[in-house]
């Protein structure tokens, strides 16, 4: 069977394709200058670096730099690396920024549990307020009202 004009020499596709490069292609101590002095998450190196999130983990594994190893705990509100936000803030644009309807129920929260309420009784409080949680339900547990109170109780 003949083959069209155009199917004597396929076109080489290498030149219209992105050369993908490898983690190893990257300099170790422009990584660890990024991650650790520039606090980018790895999710943000990739970006930066046009590599895939697995190669940046990979390679920062590879110079002995574990997932989550940032500022030892710190937070950082102008460059938040987790994906989602305490309670009572929001991110956006890589940022934390406070969220003003979580921050009055935390609030409600932290009154109420400094009052003598115990945490079921909050909890209860709140769904029979129809106060809904992060994820838009009107459901409340004791370990959740917790964690909110031990976030919040020096801050309100």
């Amino acid at each position: 069977m003949d083959r069209p004009e155009q199917w004597a020499n396929p076109p080489k596709f290498s030149h219209s394709f992105k050369f993908l490069s490898r983690p190893t292609d990257v300099n170790p101590e422009k990584l660890r200058k990024m991650y650790y002095e520039d606090n980018l998450s790895a999710s943000q190196i990739a970006q930066r670096l046009d590599l895939s999130k697995t190669s940046v983990l990979e390679r920062l594994r590879k110079i002995g730099i574990r997932n989550g190893a940032g500022k030892l705990g710190i937070t950082d509100p102008k460059n938040y690396r987790h994906m989602s936000a305490p309670i009572g803030w929001k991110v956006k644009e890589g940022k934390l920024v406070p969220h003003k309807n979580e921050i009055k129920t935390c609030r409600l929260i932290v009154h109420n549990i400094r009052s003598g309420h115990s945490l079921n009784a909050v909890a209860k409080e709140l769904v029979h307020r129809k106060i809904k949680n992060r994820n838009g339900v009107v459901s409340w547990n004791a370990p959740t009202l917790r964690r909110i109170y031990k976030l919040w109780k020096d801050k309100l």
